[in-house]
């Protein structure tokens, strides 16, 4: 299946995959303090490959994986606060 190939799969994955990340993470011992940096560090890191496949230009590469990175840690703060109710 080609739909899973793409590099926009590849980043539209990784904020859920960094949600089982923090999650994992924090079950083994990790404080829950640290899980922005998580995100941003290991977001970053995931999707400037895929980002570089789409051909974008460096600077926008290092731009759009940091708010990649951002948007798990409110993906997962935002589901945290969800499922409290």
């Amino acid at each position: 299946m080609d739909l899973i190939n793409t590099p926009e799969a590849a980043l539209l994955a990784i904020p859920f995959l960094l949600m089982g990340l923090n999650e994992f993470l924090k079950r083994v011992g990790m404080d829950s303090r640290w899980c922005p940096f998580v995100n941003v560090g290991v977001g970053t890191t995931m999707a400037v490959y895929p980002l570089v496949m789409l051909g974008l230009e460096p600077y926008f590469v290092g731009f759009t994986a940091t708010c990649i990175g951002l948007a798990a840690g409110g993906f997962y703060s935002g589901i945290k606060s969800v499922a409290k109710l």
